[in-house]
């Protein structure tokens, strides 16, 4: 699905691109903090200024060697502490949001965690 906007003489077209995604949602009698350490120390994480060393650089082959070796079998790209706002909203549960991936192909397989 595409669309054209157009406001203060700018037009910018949105594509729409359908992918496949999983939410997992964790459920543990071990502690917050226990789980996020464990899923933390089980992933990698892709550095967006180590990333940005190489592209200023020009560097392709540092970007390309960067991202296979953070990609392995995948990566946390960035976190969330969302569980503050919650509690502030009444809902008293602690919560954090990983975006996982692998950024160098959309490939099928499991991110082995032990919680």
């Amino acid at each position: 699905m595409k669309s054209t906007g157009k406001g203060a003489g700018v037009s910018a077209q949105t594509t729409r691109t359908k992918y496949d995604g999983v939410l997992l949602t964790i459920r543990s009698s071990k502690s917050f903090f226990e789980v996020t350490q464990a899923i933390e120390r089980s992933l990698q994480r892709f550095h967006i200024p180590k990333l940005m060393e190489y592209v200023t650089h020009g560097d392709r082959a540092g970007v390309e060697a960067y991202v296979d070796s953070t990609s392995t079998p995948m990566a946390i790209f960035w976190d969330f502490e969302q569980g503050s706002t919650m509690r502030l909203a009444g809902i008293p549960i602690e919560s954090k949001f990983y975006l996982v991936g692998n950024a160098v192909i959309a490939k099928q397989g499991k991110a082995k965690v032990s919680v």
